[in-house]
């Protein structure tokens, strides 16, 4: 979850930095990041807390970057 929402987030930071269009990209992250949250819950390899930090951990970073970046 850190990973794909990192990846996600980062290429949001793109596509506001740029100006670029690249929608469809996003789409498909995010689709990618509920099949993995489901996967792993339905695996029963992690708990919902778990998912939650884990993305919590993924995106946060991104944020605190886009300032310096942004």
């Amino acid at each position: 979850m850190m990973a794909i929402w990192g990846l996600t987030t980062f290429v949001i930071g793109l596509s506001i930095h740029y100006h670029v269009n690249i929608t469809p990209l996003i789409a498909i992250l995010i689709l990618c990041v509920g099949a993995i949250a489901t996967a792993r819950m339905y695996l029963k390899c992690h708990c919902a807390s778990e998912i939650i930090i884990g993305s919590l951990i993924g995106i946060v970073p991104q944020f605190i970057l886009f300032g310096f970046w942004l």
